[in-house]
């Protein structure tokens, strides 16, 4: 019998601290909207789904979706943090005065900020399209044109549109 001993195995429960509370938030309400246009989708497209159950494919699914969606709105996002962090700190990017703020605080105030936010809006959207299509449903709903119509509609639905929301309106 060995006397090795396993220190630290589970993750410490005091670096929670280190994880902003807004995301578990965040979190739960993204499961719950990708369930819910999940399962509305299923229902429009039931007729067409052979042998399977709403619940079924919903089981098998669900977690896939809801992972494949953060990291398609993380990519999307990420093109906004670039500029940001290359026009703040390193100056690669320059922005002019009026664009950089409202690139930050409210992109509705320039066509400039806008535009940006809404292709890292389109680009997220595309993302979690191509992520549920090819990889969270394929091995659920093996019909194309079902697996199709459900992915379109989880991407249009579920793409990042509170990037548009005005950050200002937490600050003022």
């Amino acid at each position: 019998m060995s006397n090795d001993r396993m220190y630290n195995v589970i993750f410490p429960v005091w670096l929670l601290w280190l994880v902003p509370p807004v995301i578990l938030v965040v979190a739960l309400g993204n499961f719950v909207v990708d369930s819910l246009v999940l399962l509305l989708s299923c229902r429009l497209v039931t007729g067409k789904l052979e042998g399977r159950s709403l619940w079924s494919i919903y089981r098998h699914s669900i977690l896939k979706i809801w992972l494949f969606g953060f990291l398609a709105d993380f990519i999307g996002s990420f093109p906004l943090i670039a500029v940001m962090v290359t026009d703040r700190w390193a100056g690669l990017i320059p922005l002019p005065g009026q664009v950089e703020l409202a690139f930050m605080l409210n992109p509705w105030l320039n066509g400039v900020a806008l535009l940006l936010v809404s292709l890292s809006v389109a680009l997220a959207g595309i993302l979690v399209f191509v992520f549920n299509y090819r990889f969270a449903l394929r091995g659920v709903i093996r019909e194309k044109g079902p697996r199709l119509k459900i992915a379109l509609v989880l991407a249009v639905l579920t793409a990042p549109y509170t990037l548009l929301i005005p950050t200002e309106w937490l600050y003022y």
